[in-house]
């Protein structure tokens, strides 16, 4: 591939995650650079990039600096782990023992030799590294912890709840010098010049969860599972979905993934990788349900099929050969099966066709700044809703997040939950005299609140004035299906997943949560996803496939028609120091008259705005 080639492709595969590098001389020299000297692709460097940037910062700014760093810490780390060492001595390991006389002179070598050991059990090779780097750390180097506001950290003005004081909601300068107020930057149905009435419209407004059991409603005992219990449930998740996916797509019984066999037939299981690291075309494995392969885990060959769109967790259906009994050889892949919209499933139903609009808000709601903690661009927000007052006004977390500075360090008086509350009791006042129904989500970023997914949703409002949902859920306004969750498994997604198609990344990453019926199908988690496998199951499964799916990540913001689901990211409400996106949507629902379209996306509008 020629540089002009090579440029124009990495241009291409940057922006699908909404980084602009077009027209960056120095930033597309470096990685042309760097795909020839480490022999990478360029959706593998672009890959490796997301995950970079995601686990340093908040951000996803590239430069020559930047590259210089990831090249040091990310592409190098992983060339070294893929290089046999060899021993530098032949002397035995001896443990060693310690007595009373010597267990208090534990030297930092002897534990982090003891800790490496306990590392080697870790999921990612971050986990080793962070094991290591806390063991470097004195205790005067230790960053206070995100969770606990330091006793010790720098004072600042306090507030009552009713108002924060003038030094916290002093505006970044940055955000205050932003460009492009209110300006729409995507459309869905109309112009992006028409002028619409956002008020308001409906007769009445109902909200309230898809059926009793599909979201959590309350705190609950997490981290307690035992393995067995955990093995069982991603056992029984490979059955179910392969079972539907045989009967809906008419495939014959799945053979087991270790017997030999001359001609084409069927397996089904979990798409997972070889090693620790990420996944790529030649680590892919297949892991079969204990029913059917006694749970192996076998090699797959994508040699012979053309697309793929593949990503650890990933529960698929395969046809193809297994001539040695080592390794499978599929020519056609069957990635999930959707399930059928709430209008498809409520045939006598009457769909109530009464119009209604809708604001999609997405945390941060303070400003990314070192040094003042402002909420200014949730004020702007709530101006905007006063004056158009939306029938329903939908805010996903985090509203205390852990990424901001100030935060991160502990360096507030105020409790993190009287920051949450502050937030709160604000929205609660803005909407008072308004008819507009408020749903708040909470964030795995939210600092104050459970760390566990699925979510329990916030304490209730005691203005009650705000609905409190769990992350993820599925609710139903009026007679529309909507799946939220706060949870960035489209970042998750784009940084682990493996594909020879090329065009609409952000379409396909979505259409795996539908094809997969779940909104987090990646397994092993992101780091920064901790897990409850039972809730899991209960929970984070779609009961129907959503009319309208809204997944806030850091990547670009979208509205896409997926096969007749509306899917939409509303971007961030705060993107570092300056002002992000929010989602406006005019939702006209009619009955279908086709079951495998919803109810919403043909005749409704929407706009992506800018803060």
């Amino acid at each position: 591939m020629g540089d002009v080639d090579l440029e124009q492709s990495l241009i291409s595969e940057f922006g699908e995650f909404g980084i602009d590098i077009d027209g960056n001389l120095d930033v597309l020299e470096k990685l042309c650079d760097l795909c020839k000297k480490h022999n990478l692709q360029c959706d593998e460097i672009v890959a490796s990039w997301v995950n970079f940037s995601y686990k340093g910062t908040s951000s996803l700014d590239i430069s020559s600096e930047a590259l210089d760093e990831f090249e040091k810490k990310e592409i190098n780390n992983k060339h070294n782990m893929k290089t046999p060492t060899s021993r530098k001595s032949n002397t035995p390991y001896r443990p060693k023992t310690y007595d009373i006389n010597t267990i208090g002179h534990v030297n930092i070598k002897d534990r982090q030799d003891e800790e490496d050991m306990l590392g080697s059990y870790a999921t990612t090779p971050q986990g080793k590294a962070s094991i290591k780097k806390r063991l470097k750390e004195t205790p005067e180097d230790r960053v206070p912890n995100k969770r606990i506001a330091s006793m010790n950290s720098t004072p600042i003005t306090s507030f009552s709840p009713a108002s924060i004081s003038p030094s916290i909601n002093t505006p970044s300068l940055k955000y205050e010098s932003r460009i492009g107020k209110g300006d729409v930057v995507a459309s869905y149905g109309i112009s992006e010049k028409t002028n619409i009435n956002w008020k308001g419209c409906a007769k009445k407004i109902t909200i309230k969860n898809y059926n009793d059991d599909c979201n959590v409603k309350k705190t609950y005992q997490h981290m307690f599972q035992k393995l067995q219990e955990k093995a069982d449930v991603l056992n029984e998740i490979i059955n179910i979905l392969s079972n539907q996916m045989k009967q809906n797509l008419l495939l014959d019984e799945f053979e087991s993934a270790g017997i030999k066999c001359l001609e084409d037939v069927y397996y089904s299981g979990r798409i997972c990788c070889d090693s620790v690291g990420r996944i790529n075309s030649k680590s892919i494995v297949l892991e079969g349900s204990k029913e059917t392969s006694g749970g192996l885990r076998i090699p797959i060959d994508l040699s012979r099929v053309k697309n793929y769109s593949l990503f650890p967790g990933q529960i698929v259906a395969l046809q193809g050969k297994n001539q040695t009994g080592e390794r499978i050889f599929p020519s056609t892949i069957y990635t999930g099966d959707r399930l059928p919209y709430f209008s498809a499933t409520k045939k006598e139903l009457q769909i109530d066709e009464g119009q209604f609009t809708v604001f999609v808000t997405s945390g941060p709601y303070a400003t990314c700044d070192e040094n003042t903690l402002s909420y200014t661009p949730l004020d702007d927000l709530l101006n905007t809703v006063e004056t158009e007052a939306p029938d329903v006004l939908i805010m996903l977390g985090p509203f205390v997040d852990s990424k901001q500075p100030k935060i991160e360090k502990g360096d507030v008086d105020e409790s993190f939950e009287e920051l949450y509350e502050h937030c709160r009791d604000k929205v609660a006042a803005s909407v008072k005299n308004l008819k507009t129904k408020v749903v708040f989500l909470p964030s795995q970023r939210d600092v104050f609140h459970e760390f566990v997914y699925p979510q329990p949703p916030f304490e209730n409002d005691p203005n009650k004035r705000i609905m409190m949902m769990a992350d993820p859920c599925t609710i139903m306004i009026n007679d529309v299906c909507f799946g939220l969750t706060s949870t960035d498994i489209l970042f998750h997604l784009g940084a682990e997943e493996v594909s020879s198609v090329r065009s609409d990344r952000l379409g396909r990453l979505a259409n795996h949560l539908l094809m997969q019926q779940c909104y987090y199908p990646l397994h092993p988690t992101s780091e920064d996803v901790n897990l409850d496998y039972e809730r899991f199951e209960s929970h984070c499964f779609m009961p129907v496939t959503p009319d309208v799916l809204i997944v806030p990540s850091d990547l670009r913001y979208f509205m896409k028609d997926i096969d007749g689901c509306f899917c939409v990211n509303p971007g961030r409400l705060v993107k570092g120091q300056t002002g992000g996106t929010y989602l406006k949507m005019l939702v006209k629902p009619r009955k279908p008259q086709n079951a495998d379209k919803s109810s919403v996306v043909v005749h409704s509008i929407a706009q992506i705005v800018k803060l």
